[in-house]
């Protein structure tokens, strides 16, 4: 049934793909990722048991998500390893809505983490390369990701709200297999012999990949760890689940916009200084999260944070990908998941679950600004030092 639903994209065009892509995927994350931790929380888990249970998908990420994708990369099978990943996924969606404990859930929630590893740089990296190879605009794609978030984070909850959050998980199982339909009608690319690529480990030489995946890191963890604990803190300042619903939208919504424009600004001001003040407005957010007093400051707040994050990301993806070779496309941007989405808010988020049960919110979200401000003063420097010039072109990259 899957590859009967990816036949009908099989001659529309690279851009149309892409987009479709990004739409259903971050969709089908809108419909439970906002409520995940509210839902966590009214099973009566603690601050320390929901940092826990966050902290396994950047466990997941650190784990699986780099071995997967280089195995992918060897042998150029990136599409069938993306369908495969979104399949597990979605099976384990279905099962995470049982159990009510914290020991039971743990191991759910584990295999859900382990299954969405893969996804993210797979994903993004065949889309990009595709961008690529047709001259289409990466950040128009992947803008319609933050579309399909925001609209499925307004509406499911609302939905939630009024029938209870524990159909969620079900409902997202189901929404990711026209997903997986169309992850299948992926370009796979050209496929590169085997004598002819580089080793992995002559990427990590280049001084200034290893100073922009540092800076991602940080910046990266700082701002997952904003987003387990928002929906969360926005409770306790006295909103509902559709306000967690409309913060994760106005989040998304504002994306778009600098999505939109990432590519034009690159190219007037240089990718480093793109970086940069994508980097000053997202540690703005965070300290607007801090200071926050009220549900309607602390969504005021998420502007900026969209804002910021949408040209963070696609700025991020597209300068690893300039910086390597085509036959680790994926893998490079696995290293930035496993960092940026693992390492960095994997001992972040256990730490912020132990600050927000002694301290509060706003000392976590304070923290979060820390961890992107020093993240921004690398890039300064790195920029500064001329680390972060646009490589030659090497060979194997499309």
């Amino acid at each position: 049934m899957i590859t009967r639903l990816s036949r009908p994209l099989a001659g529309t065009s690279p851009a149309l793909r892409g987009g479709l892509y990004y739409l259903g995927y971050w969709g089908v994350f809108g419909v439970y990722d906002p409520l995940i931790n509210v839902y966590y929380a009214s099973l009566g888990l603690t601050g320390s048991q929901i940092g826990v249970l966050a902290a396994l998908v950047p466990l997941m990420t650190l784990l699986v998500a780099l071995p997967v994708s280089t195995l992918a990369d060897r042998r150029a099978t990136r599409v069938p390893a993306l369908g495969l990943a979104l399949s597990g996924l979605a099976l384990v969606l279905l099962f995470l809505g049982v159990p009510k404990t914290f020991a039971l859930i743990l191991p759910v929630a584990a295999l859900l983490g382990a299954f969405r590893a893969p996804t993210g740089p797979i994903g993004d990296s065949l889309v990009v390369r595709m961008a690529v190879r047709h001259g289409v605009d990466y950040g128009r794609m992947r803008l319609w990701g933050s579309l399909g978030f925001a609209v499925s984070a307004v509406f499911f909850g609302w939905l939630w709200g009024e029938v209870g959050l524990g159909w969620m998980f079900a409902g997202a199982a189901l929404l990711f297999v026209p997903v997986i339909g169309v992850s299948l009608s992926l370009e796979e690319g050209p496929k590169v012999a085997r004598r002819a690529q580089r080793p992995l480990r002559e990427i990590v030489h280049d001084r200034g990949l290893v100073m922009l995946l540092l800076a991602t890191y940080l910046a990266q963890g700082g701002m997952m760890v904003a987003s387990f604990f928002g929906g969360v803190y926005l409770i306790e300042l006295g909103g509902t689940a559709l306000l967690v619903g409309l913060l994760f939208a106005i989040l998304a919504i504002t994306e778009m916009p600098m999505m939109r424009w990432a590519r034009p600004l690159m190219e007037r001001i240089g990718g480093p200084r793109t970086l940069v003040l994508a980097y000053a407005i997202s540690a703005a957010a965070l300290l607007g999260f801090a200071l926050a007093q009220t549900p309607g400051l602390f969504l005021a707040a998420a502007v900026l944070r969209g804002l910021g994050y949408g040209l963070f990301f696609v700025a991020t993806v597209r300068m690893l990908d300039m910086r390597v070779p085509q036959e680790w496309a994926s893998s490079v941007q696995a290293l930035m998941y496993a960092g940026g989405f693992g390492l960095a808010p994997l001992v972040a988020s256990l730490v912020a679950g132990v600050i927000y049960d002694a301290v509060g919110g706003p000392a976590v979200f304070f923290g979060a600004f820390l961890m992107v401000a020093i993240g921004g003063l690398l890039l300064v420097g790195a920029s500064a030092a001329g680390m972060l010039r646009q490589p030659h072109p090497v060979p194997g990259r499309s």
